[in-house]
């Protein structure tokens, strides 16, 4: 819920996965789903809390900047980064 406050244009992808992944650990048989639905129900009730705390404010502010940031075209990173980096995450 958190990546997808941060990256809406992607929160139905994150979401699709954070389902497939939650379905998967039912097929796996490793959860039982009724620890599935409770695991979500606290998720989105802990996610709801935190949106009530300053801290937690502040720091998805900066996450958002952080973001935009790397989003930049003009954005200076050094070799060793444009060389290592292998995820593409869409910025």
């Amino acid at each position: 819920m958190i990546l997808a406050e941060l990256l809406p244009q992607r929160a139905n992808l994150i979401f699709k996965r954070g389902v497939a992944y939650t379905q998967s650990r039912v097929v796996c048989n490793v959860h039982w789903y009724s620890d599935i639905l409770a695991g979500r129900l606290i998720g989105t009730t802990v996610f709801s809390l935190l949106h009530t705390k300053l801290e937690f404010l502040q720091d998805m502010k900066l996450a958002k900047e952080e973001l935009l940031y790397a989003k930049r075209p003009d954005r200076m990173i050094c070799k060793e980064e444009k060389d290592g980096l292998h995820i593409e995450l869409g910025l």
